[in-house]
């Protein structure tokens, strides 16, 4: 029923505070920050997946499978990884906030290495009402 589906703002913090309330201060400025999150239930996952497209294809994201669990990249316009953190939620969602933007001089663009598979070119991601 909501393969597809994105969920807004307030659905979106709904279904954050749900599964993680006492991280509701750093998922909440990251949804407030432009931070799209699909609830688990909404694709089928086991965890917890979010993500922040920029303007020129380049793209954060971050899967959450618990508390102390938690992945999160920046991936260039051709899906190559620039930076990655592993962690607790609070230590990897505070270094996405952290990233300055990606045109930014001090942002990081140095490949180190592939995304993880399956992640397409930021270009093949759908675009959202948002953008």
């Amino acid at each position: 029923m909501h393969e597809n589906r994105i969920y807004s703002i307030s659905e979106a913090k709904k279904a954050a505070l749900r599964q993680y309330p006492e991280f509701a201060w750093t998922l909440i400025p990251a949804i407030e920050s432009g931070w799209k999150f699909v609830p688990p239930a909404a694709r089928g996952f086991d965890d917890l997946r979010g993500f922040r497209l920029w303007n020129d294809d380049w793209a954060d994201a971050v899967r959450i499978r618990s508390d102390r669990d938690v992945y999160g990249l920046r991936i260039d316009p051709d899906a190559m990884r620039v930076w990655y953190r592993e962690g607790t939620l609070t230590e990897v969602m505070r270094g996405l906030l952290e990233l300055p933007p990606p045109h930014d001089p001090r942002a990081p663009r140095l490949v180190i290495g592939h995304a993880p598979r399956p992640i397409p070119r930021v270009a093949q991601w759908p675009r959202a009402p948002w953008r």
